[in-house]
């Protein structure tokens, strides 16, 4: 199964592709461009669920939001899977890389996109070849 996960940040949305083995992270997008972006790639990958992370707390309110806008606009089933750490889990990994400092910003959200998904595909048992 093709997943895309989606870790939703006040200004950048990470994303993360997984054919149900493991999960890379893909790229980040700008929130005001993400509706676009993220329709855009599930067409070409061929996309057949989106889990987007959901932590505690006020911005589950927008993450909400933007599901609902993503809901018109692409037919897939979407997953809300609780993301509280991943992206803590990310700054760590990408810590002991010791990629620069500018780089590690660029790449949290995508990488805590990938550390969500494979939780997400470790609870589900999802293991496709």
């Amino acid at each position: 199964m093709k997943l895309l996960g989606l870790d939703y940040g006040e200004k950048w949305i990470g994303i993360a592709f997984s054919e149900g083995i493991l999960s890379q992270g893909v790229r980040r997008v700008s929130r005001k461009q993400a509706t676009v972006e993220i329709v855009s790639l599930c067409r070409q990958m061929g996309i057949e669920r989106l889990v987007i992370g959901i932590p505690e707390g006020k911005i589950a309110v927008k993450i909400k939001d933007f599901v609902a806008q993503l809901k018109k606009v692409l037919p897939l089933p979407i997953t809300l899977w609780d993301e509280t750490l991943s992206s803590y889990e990310a700054q760590m990994q990408l810590l002991q890389i010791s990629s620069g400092q500018k780089n590690r910003r660029q790449k949290i959200h995508q990488t805590a996109a990938a550390i969500m998904l494979d939780t997400f595909i470790k609870q589900n048992k999802i293991h496709e070849f």
